[in-house]
């Protein structure tokens, strides 16, 4: 299991290495990889992340992202006004996370380390940011980073987490460049956290397996044969649109991103 969780470790480092050098910028400031660029449902889905994150109280709170990559999400804390650093595993992401950052003025540090071991003295945090990184990681090696994040979050402190989740047991896949990712259940995930004093206070579920079943079909014939342009416009953002309304009157702990808040010390009965 430890030669499996090193490999994916550096398949990890490989893996963002080369996407860093694939990151474009396109309206709002966003960056993303070219091919997700205009997808609808990825500027949905940055979106509805930001909207939940809007409703954390970050100002003048201690904060650090795991995962950081180009710094999209420590870049807007700061701007709420929080005190913030990102870690990654990349040095390319890192490069470009410290240029987006010097580029809008914005006083964040960066640091290269492994999410299981960083380094800093207990309790030195009130809230840790990680956007799928923890699917990233076999389960030795998850314990270990939840551990390390419970031993550095301050009591009453939260760990705010974004992951690709699966119904009823974990589902391993990997992409066409060999990253591994594991979909694990909710429980999966509550069950770790509660081991190292975090309980669940807040879940999301937004219903993405509706927009891939839809998308499906239609990616299937537009690599087939010709789509009239005004379906390439037209189809992607109706089945955005009833995303939405599914994220709105369906809630679930089956497959779908799950963004999740567990609170450090928080009693059975709070």
């Amino acid at each position: 299991m430890e030669m499996l969780s090193k490999e994916m470790l550096k398949n990890a480092i490989g893996y963002w290495d080369n996407r860093a050098q694939s990151i474009i910028k396109f309206k709002g400031g966003e960056f993303y990889t070219e091919r997700k660029a205009s997808i609808p449902y990825y500027i949905y889905r940055r979106n509805k992340t930001l909207y939940l994150m809007d409703k954390l109280d970050v100002k003048g709170k201690n904060i650090l992202e795991i995962g950081c990559g180009t710094g999209y999400y420590c870049r807007y804390l700061k701007k709420r006004g929080g005190e913030v650093i990102g870690v990654d595993l990349s040095n390319n992401m890192l490069k470009l996370a410290k240029k987006y950052a010097k580029n809008s003025s914005l006083g964040i540090l960066f640091l290269k380390n492994t999410a299981e071991d960083m380094g800093f003295k207990n309790e030195s945090f009130d809230m840790i940011l990680s956007v799928t990184v923890l699917q990233h990681n076999e389960n030795s090696r998850l314990k270990m980073i939840v551990r390390e994040m419970s031993r550095i979050l301050k009591r009453g402190g939260k760990a705010i987490i974004f992951e690709d989740i699966a119904p009823k047991k974990i589902e391993v896949r990997m992409d066409k460049k060999g990253m591994i990712q594991l979909f694990r259940p909710v429980g999966e995930y509550v069950s770790i956290f509660k081991r190292y004093d975090m309980k669940l206070t807040s879940h999301v579920t937004l219903s993405s397996p509706f927009y891939a079943s839809a998308m499906h079909p239609y990616n299937y014939i537009h690599n087939r044969v010709h789509i009239p342009p005004c379906m390439e416009l037209i189809y992607p953002k109706i089945c955005v649109e009833i995303t939405k309304l599914l994220d709105k009157i369906w809630q679930t702990e089956g497959a779908g991103m799950g963004y999740f808040v567990f609170t450090k010390g928080c009693d059975e009965d709070d």
